[in-house]
Order: structure tokens, then sequence, then C-alpha cells
């Protein structure tokens, strides 16, 4: 719920939120200080945002672990997981899950399973996870741009020996790409979780 709730503010995709993010999903002209002429929607907005980020260093920019780390110091407090599901489709105006989106989050995670299980044959003793991702992904990185397109990734997965429906591979596609239709090493890596 706290990666969906990220997703769905972070616009551009690229993985971290800053004051345009927020703006497109916080209506800061609601507040009583805005109302009041006390503070403008901008110092409001961006208040909010910096309640988001951890440690001393505030610069007004939110990475997904500040954010998960926030949710994490709130969860505690919270009496049962439903709870905190219902809370936050609350407050970001996240649809409750339907079957269709259970059938591919399975999907996905079938997939994650075997990329990981490829990507671990292709690796040699030592040899970390995400380096292993990180070259297969250069590789097929045709353009150099840092990001491989719907083509790019259909010919890494059919390299991999995940040859996919064009169903399947707009699911996976879509669970990993940024708002600009590429996925960037950083996000592909990041999503996959790996333990190393």
């Amino acid at each position: 719920m706290v990666q969906r709730a990220f997703q769905k503010m972070d616009k551009d995709g690229s993985g971290v939120l800053d004051i345009q993010d927020l703006s497109a999903v916080y209506d800061a002209s609601k507040h009583p200080d805005v109302q009041e002429g006390k503070k403008s929607e901008a110092q409001v907005t961006n208040e909010f945002l910096k309640g988001f980020e951890g440690g001393k260093r505030k610069d007004g920019k939110v990475t997904f672990d500040e954010f998960k780390s926030y949710y994490q110091d709130l969860g505690a407090s919270i009496p049962s997981d439903e709870y905190f599901v219902a809370m936050m489709e609350s407050v970001w105006k996240i649809r409750v899950a339907s079957a269709a989106a259970s059938e591919d989050d399975s999907t996905i995670k079938k997939y994650i399973g075997l990329l990981k299980q490829k990507t671990a044959q292709k690796t040699k003793t030592g040899q970390r996870l995400s380096l292993t991702l990180k070259g297969i992904f250069d590789f097929f990185d045709g353009d150099e741009s840092g990001a491989i397109t719907k083509g790019e990734f259909s010919q890494a997965l059919v390299r991999l020996g995940i040859p996919l429906s064009d169903k399947d591979l707009d699911k996976l596609f879509t669970f990993f790409a940024g708002s600009d239709g590429r996925i960037s090493t950083a996000e592909f890596i990041g999503k996959m979780e790996l333990d190393d």
C-alpha cells in the first residue's frame, strides 16, 4: 500500500517526490493557514512534504525509503493491517484491490521469481545479483539512454529464457516502467527487491 501511494504521487517516475509531484495530489487550498492568509499553498505543501523526510537534512525531496520509513513508524501505532490498508486507501484515494489486481500481482510475482532464478543462474559465485541484472540491462539498452523500451525489455526477457505473451509482457513492463514508458536500471533493480 505504501509503494502504491508513493507511485501514485511520483508523477514523473523519478523515484523521488518533490513539491511538483505533491501539488498534483495534495490540495493545500483547504488548509486553515491558507484560508486565513497566513501561508501560501506552496508553503503548506512544502511543510507537508518535509513531514515525510527522515533525519535532520530537509531538502524538499522524499525518497521511497524515507516515505516507507515514515509509514513504518506510523504503522507501529496502527491496531491492525486491515485498518492500515483502509487508512491508506482513504488518505491517498487508492482503490480497493480487485480480483483482477490480485491476479495481476500473482502474475508479476511469478515472473519476478523467474527473473531472480534466471539471474542467479547467470551470476558468478560471489558476485551480486544486482550487478548481473545491470549488465543484462546495459546490454539491451541499445541507445545507451539508461532506460529500456518495451521492445528492448521483451528482447531481454527472451534472452533470459522468459518469453511472455503480449498481455503478460504489458503487465510486467507496466510494473517496472515509470510514467515515461521506459524502465531505468534503478527502477528495475529496485522493484526486484534483491537480497544482495
